[in-house]
């Protein structure tokens, strides 16, 4: 049985940025073993870094574009916590 999550468990964010090219759309994905989920939500490349949370699982983010002729790559920038003032004004998915 899973593990029960409280609030505490979500205060860690990873912060990503996407490179590519920069008028490019693209959705936001997360996945755990094999399950993958996309996000309605879209952002363009140009609008650089955002904050996912973290779960008190392990899983992986990736992002896709909308267009399929166009590669694009996520980049790790590093960890923070909810309330890191450096990241108050980031997108937070």
């Amino acid at each position: 049985m899973p593990k029960k999550s409280c609030r505490k468990d979500w205060r860690k964010i990873i912060i990503l940025m996407p490179t590519g090219d920069p008028k490019t759309r693209f959705s936001i994905g997360f996945y755990k073993d094999d399950i993958y989920k996309l996000s309605t939500a879209t952002r363009k490349v140009r609008n650089g870094p955002f904050g996912m949370r973290m779960g008190p699982e392990n899983c992986g983010f990736f992002i896709v574009s909308n267009k399929k002729d166009r590669r694009l790559g996520l980049k790790f920038v590093e960890y923070a916590d909810i309330d890191d003032k450096t990241y108050s004004k980031l997108p937070l998915y």
